[in-house]
């Protein structure tokens, strides 16, 4: 047996596993996270039969054509939030002794058509249980549509790989803390939360 001395490691890995001959064979790419904004994700990937294996692959890849590069792709997320409040407003009588429960689900489609046409669309439902006086303004919205938008890709120079978009419908941004919105993506409740996506 050989020992590594100090600061000694093993063989220079790089993203696809071992770069020598020796050692195990190298693992596929991995598969990509859910993604906060829904529609950044790309599922053309599962074309490839080898590269299916997860339970949810079945919905995430549908294809309409013969060579797959038309297809639909189907998910969801739903997230539950548990939210109590002790001496709300500094009333130690407040009604409130158990707390409530948020429940918030979206489902969505994304069709693909070629590599220069796509649509999506989000459906949201959000509902309140167990709330002393009944759900908030904000705590409830039984059922609307969230975003839905078209994308029409034009090639902008030849074999640059550059494209042009345009892009017409509502789709929801993301902004990180900055120095010029510094509250961006901040939490409002102290609840914790429990996210299931699909």
């Amino acid at each position: 047996m050989r020992r590594r001395g100090p600061g000694r490691r093993g063989p220079a890995r790089g993203p696809q596993g071992p770069r020598s001959g020796r050692g195990p064979p190298a693992p596929g790419p991995e598969r990509p996270a859910y993604r906060k904004l829904r529609y950044d994700e790309d599922y053309a990937w599962l074309r490839d039969p080898e590269r299916r294996g997860d339970f949810w692959d079945p919905i995430k890849y549908l294809p309409l054509d013969s060579d797959g590069r038309s297809y639909l792709s189907l998910g969801g997320d739903a997230r539950w939030r548990y939210e109590y409040y002790g001496n709300y407003r500094f009333d130690p009588d407040a009604p409130d002794t158990d707390g409530h429960l948020l429940q918030r689900c979206l489902l969505h489609a994304d069709l693909h058509v070629g590599a220069w046409a796509r649509a999506f669309g989000q459906l949201q439902s959000g509902l309140e249980n167990g709330r002393a006086g009944g759900p908030r303004g904000t705590d409830e919205d039984r059922l609307d549509l969230h975003q839905a938008f078209v994308d029409l890709r034009l090639p902008f120079r030849a074999g640059s790989g550059d494209d042009l978009t345009f892009a017409s419908g509502a789709r929801r941004c993301s902004t990180a803390p900055s120095a010029s919105c510094p509250c961006a993506n901040r939490p409002t409740s102290a609840g914790p939360s429990t996210p299931l996506a699909c």
